[in-house]
């Protein structure tokens, strides 16, 4: 093919451009740009949800977590999955991560807090497990997860999604995924 060192020379510019400090991006370009927002779940039909904390109920009996009051890092995911293209310079978009990964629990919903069930112990003692939360068009990395004393994951809550690991981080999907 002739045209694909052009291919390679667009890209290499349009990346080496985005990369040139003192550029202001436009509108659609800050669409993309990670920002600290509220977790939140919208469930098909249903009322929206901001999620308050996040619980990994270790089978164990050990909990982690973290409160997700204050929001977490939020990325738009309704873009090109361009790591296909040019691997490991981009950041993966959720369908390419989960092909990637392994199913290895549930998600679960009770009141404002989301509940992670593995099937089988995923974290070493005094390990400090990697989160990241997919819902729809949207992730948001809450980061790594505490170990918290006397905490509790409640016994009713509802499944709205699947845990998966991700190299040594988990990812956790919330349905619909967009």
């Amino acid at each position: 093919m002739s045209h694909s060192p052009n291919r390679r020379s667009f890209l290499s510019a349009a990346l080496a451009a985005s990369l040139l400090p003192g550029q202001r991006a436009s509108a659609e370009e800050n669409r993309f740009q990670p920002r600290i927002a509220p977790v939140v779940y919208r469930p098909p039909g249903g009322p929206r949800v901001r999620l308050d904390q996040v619980l990994l109920s270790d089978p164990s009996g050990r909990i982690y977590g973290d409160s997700l009051a204050q929001g977490a890092l939020r990325y738009r995911e309704d873009r090109l999955p361009l790591t296909r293209f040019v691997g490991g310079v981009f950041r993966p978009v959720p369908r390419d991560r989960i092909a990637e990964a392994q199913r290895v629990g549930s998600v679960h919903i009770s009141g404002n807090t989301l509940i992670l069930r593995p099937f089988s112990s995923l974290v070493a003692p005094g390990g400090t497990p990697h989160l990241v939360l997919a819902h729809r068009n949207l992730s948001w990395e809450p980061g790594a997860l505490r170990t918290m004393e006397g905490g509790s994951a409640s016994a009713q809550a509802a499944q709205i999604g699947q845990l998966y690991r991700e190299g040594d981080g988990l990812l956790a999907v919330l349905q619909p995924l967009g």
